[in-house]
């Protein structure tokens, strides 16, 4: 796994890049075929070429000299030069039996040319990998990146570079500086990437067939095994649940949640229960290894009685607390996985009073009633939440969130039988490198619930800053006081 970080000193342009890379490194010991055990059941990473010594390959490592001071980029391969370990510029050329190699997944690194004398302003908005580091005589440090360049006798070697210095290769028993080199960066186009898989899963099934407390479920594999175990999390945004016409209401009890999460899948579920017609559902789910976010569910029963005759208050307010405090307050997405309610369909979750140490989750019931409806009774709810830096958000244009549809202007498209609702158009707020991929879930209801509840929330047209939204109904469902709210997590990805 790759870790990108923010320089511990941004300020300084010319002492350091504002972003760095730390890649995954694998310790060795003896000849680089030990170093293949380490990844036996792992297809999706390999090692990282850096050179050609007369047509054998050679690949990225790094050791620690000088006892221990410097922890230096150095070449290894398979051929017989380089059995004894990786070999690295120090004065000269030394072995070292101990070393630790890079991996990496395909396509997540390149190679940009560089010449003369380092200098991290030269990389622009590319992402150096972190190599090492070098101790000054006043025991200051500086950070090492991996070089390789080409020599008179047309072998490619690795080395290394940092601030001042030209490329140092190491060859035939020396250290050889060049001017014209390569140093390693993140590719370009998963530099900033979040890791983090998005994905939906959709029921289709025919009315006629549905029986009241139904419950579906489904294996989702992840389009990439992560390297730890994610944090999955899930939101509604489509629902199609009956009416029963013979006592005149519905009671709407709908919840989605996940099970036996691993590296490579997970069981998405939604269900109903008691009485309630679940015809079809529509979830949005997140996969999370980004390392800096935090996300968790809040649910309602956690903090109070369930009541199945008169439902909790009206407003309910808790603070949320990060388990890691961040550097400045984040932005933070909420929407709804469970939803239990009666009466007037009407139902909304919002956050408040964020900052770096937490953020308060409201969820609010309808009190107005409308026409022969009885007013809300909301039972429970369950709210995703996920809190990204806003700094990171920023800086990478890899994040973010917002909201769309909640109290929509104009009038309402085909208000009879058949689609009809909402559109719109939201920007971003930040311009994204690439087009993002989109987490989608309901923050809101407000509907009549005279006829079965219909509603589903989709976008399209996603460029790199913005995209159309669409909040709709079908069949017969009543369109009488229609309106609904989502909240959106647009995300630069990795996968």
């Amino acid at each position: 796994m790759v870790l990108v970080v923010a320089s511990p000193d941004v300020s300084d342009a010319g002492r350091v890049p504002a972003v760095e890379a730390e890649g995954e490194w694998i310790p060795v010991q003896g000849p680089l075929a030990n170093g293949l055990l380490a990844l036996a059941g792992r297809p999706d990473v390999s090692l990282v070429e850096s050179g050609l010594d007369h047509d054998c390959p050679l690949y990225v490592a790094r050791v620690r000299v000088n006892n221990d001071k410097d922890l230096f980029p150095a070449k290894c391969g398979f051929h017989k030069p380089l059995l004894d370990g990786a070999h690295v510029a120090n004065g000269n050329e030394v072995a070292i039996l101990r070393y630790d190699i890079l991996v990496g997944e395909k396509g997540q690194y390149e190679w940009h040319k560089l010449s003369d004398a380092f200098d991290p302003s030269k990389l622009s908005t590319l992402v150096p990998v972190i190599g090492g580091y070098h101790t000054s005589r006043d025991n200051s440090r500086k950070t090492v990146y991996i070089a390789k360049g080409r020599l008179g006798n047309g072998t490619v070697q690795c080395g290394y570079v940092y601030q001042g210095i030209c490329a140092r290769l190491c060859y035939d028993g020396q250290a050889i500086d060049v001017q014209d080199y390569r140093i390693l960066v993140l590719s370009q186009s998963n530099a900033y990437a979040a890791r983090v898989m998005v994905g939906n899963y959709t029921t289709e099934n025919h009315w006629i067939h549905v029986k009241p407390a139904a419950h579906y479920s489904s294996l989702i594999y992840l389009p990439q095994q992560t390297q730890i175990v994610p944090r999955v999390i899930l939101a509604l945004n489509s629902l199609d649940i009956g009416y029963d016409y013979t006592i005149g209401e519905a009671h709407v009890r709908v919840r989605a949640y996940p099970q036996n999460v691993s590296k490579e899948s997970f069981i998405c579920n939604s269900e109903a229960w008691e009485d309630t017609k679940l015809y079809n559902t529509s979830i949005d789910w997140a996969a999370i290894e980004e390392p800096t976010w935090q996300c968790g569910v809040f649910k309602l029963t956690d903090v109070v009685e369930y009541d199945w005759v008169d439902g909790v208050k009206s407003l309910h307010n808790h603070r949320i607390l990060f388990p890691t405090r961040f550097d400045f307050p984040p932005l933070v997405f909420v929407a709804f996985s469970h939803i239990d309610i009666w009466g007037h369909w009407s139902l909304r979750t919002y956050a408040t009073n964020v900052d770096h140490t937490g953020f308060n989750i409201s969820i609010v019931k309808g009190e107005q009633k409308y026409d022969d409806e009885p007013a809300t009774v909301l039972g429970s709810a369950s709210v995703t939440w996920i809190a990204i830096p806003t700094g990171d958000s920023l800086k990478r244009r890899n994040a973010w969130i917002g909201s769309f549809g909640e109290n929509p202007t104009g009038a309402m498209s085909n208000p009879g039988y058949g689609f009809g609702g909402w559109d719109g158009h939201v920007e971003f707020g930040v311009q994204f490198r690439r087009t993002p991929k989109l987490f989608v879930g309901l923050n809101s209801i407000h509907m009549s619930s005279k006829k079965n509840l219909r509603l589903t929330v989709s976008t399209s047209g996603v460029t790199h800053s913005g995209m159309d939204w669409k909040i709709e109904k079908w069949g017969d469902t009543s369109v009488e006081n229609l309106n609904a709210g989502a909240s959106y997590l647009a995300i630069d990805t990795l996968y």
